[in-house]
This record gives C-alpha cells, sequence and structure tokens, in this order.
C-alpha cells in the first residue's frame, strides 16, 4: 500500500482529494516527524488550493529530507498561475481521476534514483563535497541546504565535469516530462543552485550560451 505525507494550504486536505485517496486505498497523513523517513513515505503530496511560497518551500525540504518526490495536486483555480519553480516531480489536478495517483506515484517512486544510479558515492571538486549516500553537501566544510531539484542538479552537473548538459536534457532527466515553463524551469533551478554553493569567490557551474551549463 502506497502512504503519502500531505500538506495542503487550507491547513486540512480537501474533501475531493481525501477520497481520491481513500478510493485509491492510499494512506496517508499530516505529522511529520524527525524520525520519519522514505521506509515510511512513498512521497510528499502537497494540495495547491492557493499561491503559498513558504509551505511550497517546506514541501520541497520535507521531501528532500526523506528523500521521495514531491508531487503537486493543483485545483483549477490555481493552475492558470502554475510556475514551474515550484517543483514537483509531477502533478494532478482537481477533478482527480480514480487510479491516476497510484499509477503516478508507482512510477516516479519507482524510478526516484534514475540519474543518479551512475553518480559516485562521494564527488569532491574544489571545496565542494556530497554525499550522495546522505544527500549531503558542503563547502569549505559548511553544510548547505538544497532543495531536490537542486540536490539532483548539481549531482548530475559534478559527476560529469567538463560535459555540456543542454538545458533539455536537465529537464528530461530531472523533471521528466515537459512543463508549462519548459526549459526556463531550469534555468531558475540553476540560479538557485549557484547563489547556495557559488559564495566566497567559489565557481563551478559554468553557462554554455545558446546551450545549457557544465561543472567545471
Amino acid at each position: 500500500m502506497l502512504n503519502l505525507f500531505v500538506i495542503s494550504t487550507n491547513g486540512k486536505i480537501s474533501e475531493e482529494l481525501e477520497s481520491a485517496l481513500k478510493a485509491e486505498d492510499i494512506s496517508f497523513n499530516s505529522d511529520y516527524g524527525p524520525n520519519d523517513s522514505s521506509d515510511e513515505h512513498d512521497g510528499v503530496l502537497l494540495e495547491l488550493t492557493k499561491i503559498d511560497h513558504e509551505l511550497i518551500n517546506q514541501a520541497e525540504d520535507i521531501s528532500t529530507k526523506l528523500k521521495v518526490p514531491l508531487f503537486l495536486a493543483v485545483t483549477k483555480e490555481v493552475l492558470p498561475f502554475y510556475d514551474n519553480s515550484w517543483g514537483g516531480r509531477d502533478f494532478l489536478t482537481n477533478p482527480y481521476h480514480l487510479g491516476e495517483f497510484t499509477a503516478r506515484i508507482k512510477q516516479k517512486s519507482e524510478n526516484n534514483s534514475g540519474p543518479n544510479q551512475s553518480i559516485p558515492t562521494i564527488i569532491t571538486a574544489q571545496n565542494l563535497r556530497i554525499d550522495t549516500e546522505k544527500y549531503e553537501v558542503f563547502v569549505a566544510d559548511v553544510k548547505v541546504m538544497l532543495t531536490y531539484k537542486e540536490y539532483r542538479l548539481l549531482c548530475i552537473l559534478a559527476a560529469n565535469p567538463g560535459r555540456v548538459f543542454s538545458r533539455e536534457v536537465l529537464l528530461t532527466d530531472i523533471w521528466e516530462y515537459d512543463y508549462y515553463g519548459g526549459t526556463r524551469t531550469v534555468d531558475v533551478h540553476i540560479r538557485r543552485l549557484r547563489s547556495k554553493i557559488e559564495i566566497n569567490g567559489n565557481f563551478f557551474i559554468e553557462t554554455i550560451r545558446n546551450v545549457g551549463y557544465k561543472f567545471i
């Protein structure tokens, strides 16, 4: 049985979402504890009934800590304002169709570590250190907190120094489907990633004009 950690911008999940989860026999809870792990959860589901950037960031942080994918359940009212930078491995819209949650969550959960399968346990470059088993990143021995997408971007680039990745390849590898905003979301996440790791004179990621990015 699938088990999800569910958050809603309403404070409590809607009757429609609760009914859809129960109809598919998906268990869920909304009480996150420090000892929760991916052994107990298959994913984090954020119900967006309104735009709440603080809660979006919180959901991304929880999915990173649990090492599970983040999914978005988006209402029709929010969908026209959807922004690629909100993250999420996949999203669904209300009304929900029977079997849709189970099919999408199983697919993304089973492929959660896809691009990381060939990534070393420890990656080092200059004063950057990535521990891919613990999902930890350090710059000059100072731990850096990254979102799930930022972390995966960094791992793919850092594990292949000198290789140029196009925005389209990164979008496919990490988001696994076409976002409405296309490759723009890659640029947004790269910019945020750089702001966190390229400090005190550090320089790790080079922009290849009109193509994409590479780790130097």
